[in-house]
């Protein structure tokens, strides 16, 4: 966050860092457990429209009343640079939903008289062709070959091979996987205990039997090579070892996806197949309680695979059949 005051060297309006800030201090002590996510985001997409309004807007100050007053036009002006710029209309909402937070913040602390947007300007309409991601639904031939070839090649590792298969037993999102530690570790009933999930849940993280060995593998490992880093996952640099980035967690991933000819994999395509495969093997209930999500809904509309219109043709003819159509 600091870095939002070094942004006022290109000429962003020293007001503007100083209210943003002090927004973002705010939620710190209301929303702690999200900061390092969601007002991350916030804040990434914030500095892009502070940013614009130095270049385009004469650095108006964001809680003027001319600013408030003139909102609707000036950010309707913002979406369409943002087109201009590539944005599809998901990352668009994106960069509004960030905007929007810190105007209701000002407004619950009386530095402005009210939200200057607010039910003014509709959500953007996001459909497929807007999804930022490929996105891919491994099959289990795919994670056997992968697991079979990162065998036999020397270019991965112990924790490449930990990643894959922990992505894919847990479900669970890179943040989680990026902050385990050893202490967090309960080998024998296979699972990591009180990990901090999304919007401050705490969970236990599960992997199964072959994962269960990678792991006491790479134990071993490290304590051979006298590694005591609280960390699991690491990386060295001067010798010294220090918790893996998530940048890092991310480009062994795409690096992975090589094997079976995918450049863009990611961490959360293995949670979306492993989702996936649950929900179809068992049902919908159960891919939702794997990700840990409040209901079905979501599940459904992002994490189960769509049916092929073959699958969909030869559920009706059974359909049909049992009706006693032909």
């Amino acid at each position: 966050m600091t870095d939002l005051l070094e942004a006022e060297m290109n000429g962003i309006t020293k007001q503007n860092a100083k209210d943003y800030l002090e927004y973002l201090y705010s939620c710190d002590v209301g929303s702690h457990e999200t900061m390092g996510t969601t007002y991350k985001t916030y804040y990434n997409n914030m500095k892009l429209f502070l940013i614009w309004l130095k270049n385009n807007e004469n650095n108006r100050y964001l809680l003027s009343e001319d600013t408030c007053k003139n909102a609707v036009n000036l950010i309707e002006r913002y979406i369409n640079y943002c087109r201009q710029q590539g944005n599809n209309n998901q990352t668009i909402n994106n960069k509004l939903v960030a905007l929007s937070s810190f105007y209701q913040w000002a407004l619950k602390r009386n530095k402005i008289k009210y939200h200057p947007f607010k039910d003014k300007i509709n959500r953007l309409k996001v459909g497929k062709l807007d999804s930022r991601r490929t996105s891919y639904f491994l099959t289990l031939h795919n994670i056997i070959e992968i697991n079979i070839k990162m065998e036999l090649n020397k270019r991965y590792d112990l924790q490449d091979k930990i990643l894959f298969n922990l992505f894919l037993d847990s479900a669970c999102r890179i943040s989680a996987v990026h902050s385990l530690t050893i202490d967090n570790l309960n080998i024998e009933n296979g699972c990591f205990t009180n990990i901090k999930e999304k919007e401050g849940y705490i969970i236990d993280m599960l992997f199964f039997d072959h994962t269960k060995q990678l792991i006491k593998d790479w134990l071993s490992y490290r304590e051979l090579n006298n590694i005591t880093n609280r960390y699991l996952f690491i990386t060295k640099y001067q010798k010294n070892y220090n918790q893996m980035s998530k940048e890092t967690i991310r480009s062994r991933i795409r690096n992975i996806g090589s094997i079976i000819g995918i450049k863009d994999l990611y961490p959360h395509t293995l949670r979306k197949t492993m989702i996936n495969m649950i929900t179809k093997g068992g049902k919908l209930e159960d891919g939702s309680d794997l990700a840990n999500h409040k209901g079905t809904a979501v599940t459904l509309a992002h994490y189960v695979e769509e049916k092929t219109n073959l699958e969909k043709r030869n559920n009706l003819l059974q359909i049909r059949k049992k009706i006693g159509l032909n």
